[in-house]
This record gives C-alpha cells, structure tokens and sequence, in this order.
C-alpha cells in the first residue's frame, strides 16, 4: 500500500516537470512543448486519481480489519457463553454419593461385547429410559491390563432430563502415563486420594442396574467397565458414534469432537468423563431428532 502511495507522489512530481520543461520547449518548438503540457497535465490527474484510490484502499482495509475484529471478539464472546451453558447445566446435575466398598471388584479375563441398537424414525423415545451415560478415562487402551482412573455415568429417568451423575476420580495401581496426562490432564496427584475403581465397583454395578446403556464408541467403555468388575446390566446399549455413521454425512469423522462442532456444542473440558458423557447425551439428542425428522 505505501509503495503505491509513493508511486503516485512520483508520478505527480515528474509530470509538474514536465509541464514546466514543456512551457519552456513551446517556445522553440510548440508542438513539442503542448505535447509535453499536456501529458504532464495527464499525468498529474492520473496521480491524484492514483492517491484518491490509495485512500480509499486505506479505508477499506481498515474497515474490513475493524470487521474481522468485531467478527472474532463476538466470535470469542459467543464460545465463552456456550461454554458457561454447558457447564451450568453439568453442574447442576446432583451428584449422588460414591460408596466405597470393603470387597474389592475382581477383574476379569473374558470380554463384554455390548448388542448396539438403531434408532429409527419410528422409534418410541420412551423406550429409551431410564439411559445412562457412561464414560472412562483410562490409562491405556487394554481393558485386562490398563487401569480406569475416572469414571462418570449420568442417569436420565426421563427423555433428557439428566437426573443425577455418579462421578469419580480412581487412583490406578501405578503411575499415569506422561502420554495420558497430557491429554486429559489428569495427573497422579490429582488422583492420590481417591479410590481404586475395585473399590466403586460395586456402586456403579447398583446406579447403572436396570438401565440401558448410552456412550461414544461405547464398547470401549464397556469393556473396561466388564473387564473390572462392574455387572454390566442385560440392557439396551446404544452408541452415538455408530449411530452419527447412520445420521450425518459429508463430516470429516465421527469423534466426538467433530460432532460436537457439528451440533455446535460447545465444551471446555473434552476427554474427562463428566463433560463427554454429558456431551455425549446433548449429541444423542440432536442425533434422535434428525433421524425423526429426516434431516
């Protein structure tokens, strides 16, 4: 912007002397010197032209940043009201007491494989409850040899009206992988005095009995809630990320991330287990009422 600017400064300067040389070759040569008048004189408009468009360029683009600035502080304002939602409505959830019990869970060897069921448009959504949403965080990927370090379930007695969270942080055997803290922040002294999730095993087994069971990619959660020691209820078991494969097309995969960008559900606190079973219901929500409404 500044080089055009000068440019056209240049071009005016130079055309003024080339007026004047041209005031001076009419008297020998008149042809000449009107030829150089009046390109001098051309010149000098193109240059003021040239410094009008300059400013007006200037204006502009000041303008357009003070709009992208605008753009971006409301933006920013709209997150941070999405995200205080979010949360007001995961804390207002009672919490119920996590009992601690003196026989430990014992793990076991054998796998859990969970029957996924559809939802159609034709679906009776009462049928679906009382749901519970359940969510792990984990040390690891192997449900026989990783530990559970949080874990969270929210029970819906009614079509998502959430009615109470059993939520806790469970101290492993050993150390948190450095890899696993850095993604969900959990680190071995948050979890020093909490309970081994042998402990609470058997109170999550009494808050999810008689439930059917919600989660995303829930088979993962399930397998590691089996695998130690909760009772896995004989229950329907419904799972967001297969049925958004069913649902919604043309996104880029179906984390739960991405749907929830898809759904503008907004979250500031991804990959702990309160905040995505929580947004794992608001996703299953959303998913229900397009499948009802064919959208």
């Amino acid at each position: 912007m500044k080089s055009k600017n000068k440019g056209g400064v240049a071009v005016t300067v130079l055309c003024s002397i080339l007026i004047l040389l041209g005031l001076v070759v009419l008297i020998v040569s008149p042809i000449a010197g009107a030829v150089a008048v009046l390109g001098g004189i051309a010149g000098i408009i193109y240059g003021i032209k040239s410094r009008k468009r300059y400013k007006a360029e200037i204006q502009a683009a000041e303008e357009k940043r003070e709009a992208d600035e605008a753009a971006r502080k409301a933006a920013a304002e709209r997150k941070a009201e999405k995200i205080r939602e979010f949360t007001e409505a995961l804390d207002a959830i009672p919490r119920v007491e996590v009992a601690r019990s003196e026989e430990l869970a014992r793990r076991r060897k054998d796998q859990f494989f969970p029957k996924l069921m559809n939802v159609t448009a034709r679906t009776n959504i009462n049928s679906l409850f009382p749901l519970v949403v359940v969510d792990v965080e984990t040390t690891g990927l192997k449900p026989q040899k990783d530990d559970i370090i949080e874990v969270s379930a929210i029970k819906y007695n009614k079509p998502f009206e959430p009615g109470s969270c059993f939520t806790t942080l469970c101290k492993p055997r050993s150390s948190i992988p450095v890899e696993v803290s850095r993604i969900n922040h959990i680190t071995d002294t948050m979890v020093e005095d909490y309970p081994a999730f042998s402990e609470i095993a058997a109170s999550l087994s009494e808050y999810i009995s008689d439930c059917n069971i919600l989660g995303h990619c829930v088979d993962f959660d399930t397998e590691f809630l089996y695998a130690q020691g909760v009772e896995m209820p004989d229950a329907k078991y419904y799972d967001t990320c297969e049925l958004a494969r069913l649902i919604l097309k043309g996104i880029d995969n179906y984390k739960l991330p991405t749907i929830c960008a898809h759904y503008d559900i907004v979250r500031s606190d991804a990959h702990r287990s309160l905040s995505d079973a929580y947004a794992t219901a608001l996703v299953f929500e959303r998913l229900i009422r397009d499948r009802r409404t064919g959208s």
